[in-house]
């Protein structure tokens, strides 16, 4: 497999360095210049505008392209000509993960990159190519930063946040931070060059960049066939966007530069058009509970597997019962049945290698699975109490606890989670050494039978939490859960009624993003990704914090709550009382009064278009609690002394544009215009050396609420690939290109599994007494681990799996 280069990142602030060479020769144009000439030139000029613009002039009615992102902290491009041939190097650094900035730099940056990069060879241009396909030019391109340093992880709308709020305070205009909200660089510009007073300077300014940017149309020759005079007019027409003949007509200037305007007004570049479907869904043909949830579910189960044997895990997979979805008078719905669980597979990037999917198909794989969830905890600023250091992994807990110290799951050691859920009713949550529990036995008989070529590591047991009235749907917060949930669809979606494209979920379609579908993939088509992650809730600290805040505030402990979810316990949004749908915005509340811009619901659906005119990125939420309700009418009660917590669990087609995106909305990002300090109250991770704050309006008055440590933490998470029925008969009948090579890969792959497990356990005893026991027991496990097993009858599985 081809080796990854992924750009280097510090809470949250990203780097990306990438060299392309210069074309060799002469450029068909009006004059003798070379490629490299031409470059030098064109980047002088812009670079002059730009100067100009942030030097000279008294207002700013133009948005510089690359500040029109507001995600760009810096660039730089740099000749290399120490070397043949020539190189272009770019470096930049950006504030959100790679995929969505470089959809960014697609669009709307893209012209202006063209008419720079069209001078080297094989550049993938943005206009004319569609995103995937700019995507992969860029991955190719890429250099790997060895080292990469940032003072600050302010983002770029955090500094303008910040000069807003020191403005106001120079100006003696002080007013509450809940009314401070950033606009965008594009309705700045528009304010200015709608003045009356400032339309005279702006026209100035609009024909001296008119000017400059025609004068390099002799490189550019605007009137060729086929030629790269078309990517400076777009360039020029994105920098002027706004502004043009209409303008100058006022003060009968346009005959000053009718020959410029003449090749401004020109065709605009061709944005992408959707492309047709290429796929037909077929509902029976995925994995239930994505399209519809399972009904009644109260107790589930996620196991955690390790592949012991690729050629039997291959035929066991084949065998299983996974649950698919079913489509009944056009309704598609998975099948109740209280007598067997809902049973689906998914698996983790180690699993598809070590199953035997080939390189070539798992190249295709986006690189956010790839990476995994670890790796790119800066980028989803799972920082400080949520950074994988300090994440509590799964314990080797089957068929019972261990007697002492737990020993830790890595989770590099899993390859298959095994998803169980049923309808029927038990009081315990636990599963681990209650028999009597509905999910006991499939426990049991998945993790007993040898031919499996699976070995299960651990149990993870969920469960519906019922709030006091008895609700299924409600956490341990409270709050009714699964309300807003998108509904993928063919053809246009209807917003309104919460559709989403089809492509938005599942592999293989068109997307909100405007994307084509992607080439046809045996394992990936009709797929989805599953984002699990385990977040343990203090239920004690929020009640506490409530406590005081409605003491402090004076305000009913239910608004309280609603003002730092968005909705009340009930689900009914604080914008609409009357509505406890997915069916309002945030119009008639610009300034937060209703709900809070910090509020959760607030921040990870925001219900407006971003700055690039896409939609708000959705995903499918299908997790479950786990832990036993929490006795808020005896806080000494010895259960709340137990963890408890959610299962979050969201499908989504795009991790990096989808998921990605909404957890740093979560942690910090700027969904809704204030500092990315200003949290999500609930789940938000405070900054480096300061606590956290809550702010929000009650009427006339502002309050601000102190908070220390977060009411929610990250217990572990993982990246999983959910495939289709017919992805998972392609898995199960995939044999060894090469038994003796795949043989010699997986002993290197045990290998530094073991060593991983022996640097932990060595750093375990390590940690005086209690340190000492675990470890010990932690060595006991390895033993038992790599040592020698019967083999096993390929008959058993069968004739069990039969019998239940």
């Amino acid at each position: 497999m081809n080796r990854l280069i992924s750009s280097k990142h510090l809470e949250g602030v990203s780097d990306l360095t990438l060299t392309a060479p210069i074309k060799q020769g002469f450029v068909d144009a009006f004059e003798s210049i070379t490629y490299e000439t031409r470059l030098r030139f064109v980047m002088k000029a812009l670079f002059k505008i730009r100067a100009t613009a942030r030097e000279h002039s008294l207002i700013k009615p133009f948005v510089d392209t690359a500040e029109r992102i507001q995600s760009l902290l810096d660039f730089r491009l740099t000749i290399l000509d120490d070397h043949e041939p020539h190189q272009l190097m770019l470096s930049a650094t950006f504030d959100r993960p790679f995929e969505p900035y470089m959809r960014l730099i697609w669009d709307p940056l893209g012209p202006l990159l063209d008419v720079i990069f069209c001078n080297c060879e094989g550049y993938v241009t943005a206009t004319e190519h569609c995103f995937e396909d700019y995507l992969a030019w860029v991955r190719k391109s890429q250099k790997d930063t060895n080292f990469f340093y940032t003072a600050t992880g302010l983002s770029v709308d955090d500094i303008q946040y910040l000069t807003q709020v020191e403005r106001l305070e120079r100006e003696h205009r002080r007013q509450s931070l809940t009314n401070v909200v950033i606009a965008t660089p594009k309705q700045v510009a528009d304010k200015v060059r709608r003045k009356e007073a400032n339309k005279r300077l702006t026209n100035q300014m609009g024909m001296q960049a008119l000017v400059s940017l025609y004068r390099l149309a002799d490189f550019y020759p605007p009137d060729q066939p086929g030629g790269d005079g078309k990517y400076l007019l777009w360039a020029t027409q994105q920098l002027l966007d706004g502004w043009g003949r209409k303008d100058l007509e006022e003060h009968g200037w346009d005959d000053l530069v009718r020959e410029q305007l003449r090749w401004f007004e020109g065709d605009p570049w061709p944005r992408q058009r959707a492309a047709a479907q290429r796929l037909s869904f077929d509902p029976t043909g995925v994995q239930g509970g994505i399209v519809s949830n399972y009904k009644q579910v109260c107790h589930g189960a996620l196991l955690l597997m390790r592949i012991t044997d690729p050629k039997k895990a291959r035929k066991f997979i084949g065998r299983l019962p996974v649950r698919r979805e079913s489509c009944e008078r056009k309704k598609c719905r998975p099948a109740d049945d209280n007598r067997s669980p809902f049973l689906n597979l998914a698996f983790t990037r180690h699993g598809l290698v070590n199953i035997g999917v080939p390189d070539s198909e798992l190249e295709r794989f986006p690189q956010a699975f790839r990476e995994g969830m670890e790796e790119r905890a800066g980028l989803l600023l799972d920082v400080r109490y949520n950074h994988p250091r300090r994440w509590t992994l799964p314990s080797r807990n089957w068929p019972e606890p261990p007697s002492g110290p737990a020993v830790s799951v890595e989770m590099s050691e899993i390859d298959i989670v095994i998803q169980l859920r049923t309808a029927r009713d038990h009081a315990n949550s636990d599963i681990i050494g209650d028999e009597s529990h509905p999910l006991h036995k499939w426990v049991r008989q998945l993790a007993g039978w040898s031919w499996s070529g699976l070995e299960l590591l651990a149990v993870e047991p969920m469960r519906r939490a019922p709030d006091r009235k008895g609700i299924r749907s409600a956490e341990h917060f409270g709050f009714a859960d699964g309300i807003s949930q998108p509904i993928p669809v063919d053809g246009a979606p209807c917003y309104d009624d919460d559709q989403v494209a089809r492509g938005e979920i599942f592999w293989g379609y068109s997307n909100d993003r405007g994307d084509p579908p992607p080439p046809p993939s045996p394992i990936l088509d009709d797929g989805t990704f599953l984002v699990v992650r385990k977040l343990k809730q203090d239920v004690g600290a929020l009640n506490s914090f409530l406590d005081k805040a409605c003491e402090q505030t004076q305000l009913d402990r239910d608004v309280l709550r609603g003002k730092m979810m968005g909705r009340r316990p009930d689900g009914k949004t604080v914008v609409d009382l009357a509505r406890a749908d997915n069916k309002f915005d945030y119009g008639e509340d610009r300034e937060g009064l209703l709900c809070p811009f910090q509020a959760h619901v607030r921040r990870t659906n925001p219900r407006t278009e971003a700055v690039d005119g896409r939609r708000t990125p959705r995903i499918l939420r299908r997790g479950m609690s786990y832990g036993p309700g929490y006795n808020d009418v005896d806080p000494l009660d010895p259960a709340n002394a137990v963890e408890r917590g959610i299962f979050f669990m969201a499908y989504n087609a795009s991790i990096s544009e989808q998921y990605e995106v909404i957890q740093r909305w979560v942690n910090g990002g700027n969904s809704t215009g204030v500092a990315s300090w200003q949290n999500d109250p609930l789940m938000g991770v405070s900054h480096m050396g300061a606590g956290r704050t809550f702010q929000f309006r009650d009427g006339e008055k502002s309050i601000s609420l102190k908070m220390k440590e977060p009411f929610v933490r990250l217990q572990w998470g993982a990246y999983l690939f959910v495939p289709s029925i017919a992805a998972i008969r392609a898995i199960s009948a995939l044999s060894p290109v090469d038994a003796a090579e795949n043989a010699r890969e997986a002993e290197l792959r045990e290998a530094r599994r073991g060593e991983r497990i022996v640097a932990r356990l060595l750093a375990l005893a390590s940690e005086g007494p209690e340190g000492r026991v675990a470890a010990a027991a932690g060595w006991k496990t390895c033993l038992e681990d790599f040592g020698e097993k019967d083999p096993a009858e390929l008959a058993e599985g069968p004739a069990v799996w039969a019998a239940l």
